[in-house]
């Protein structure tokens, strides 16, 4: 079980962005594929590519 969970991407913008909403979907969950699976489409939910970079998604 994740107990708790601080996670951050870095690369992305001039700071590295806090991912609270897959910090919360994470704590209390079992380590398994599901959950790293739904844990990576909610960090790239908000993403919005630039211009020339959309392939990088």
């Amino acid at each position: 079980m994740i107990a708790d969970a601080r996670l951050a991407a870095g690369g992305v913008a001039p700071v590295p962005v806090r991912l609270s909403a897959v910090e919360e979907y994470v704590k209390g969950k079992k380590i398994s594929e599901e959950t790293a699976e739904r844990a990576g489409e909610l960090a790239c939910e908000r993403a919005e590519p630039l211009e020339e970079n959309g392939y990088k998604m």
